[in-house]
């Protein structure tokens, strides 16, 4: 799905993918099944987006360690943020 993206800027969800093997594993439980939707669908998403901006990176010619290194502290950066306004001390 992230080659489909990379060559044609067109994407395709695991919606329907999802749901039918969450539907699969944890059978007569929908709760159990949205979540392993939920799971599956923002990990692709997630994913495209880190490979978008990685390829943006390399246009850009910046190192690809650079990318990366500057991606992790951001994902870090909003982790903590986000946890300590929804859980503040």
């Amino acid at each position: 799905m992230g080659v489909l993206q990379a060559v044609s800027n067109m994407s395709i969800g695991l919606n329907v993918i999802s749901e039918l093997v969450g539907g699969f594993v944890v059978p007569g439980k929908a709760l159990a099944m949205n979540m392993f939707k939920a799971y599956g669908c923002l990990c692709l998403w997630m994913a495209q987006e880190f490979s978008q901006d990685l390829k943006l990176g390399h246009y850009a010619k910046i190192p690809p360690r650079a990318m990366f290194r500057a991606q992790i502290i951001a994902t870090f950066l909003s982790v903590v943020t986000v946890n300590s306004l929804e859980y503040p001390l």
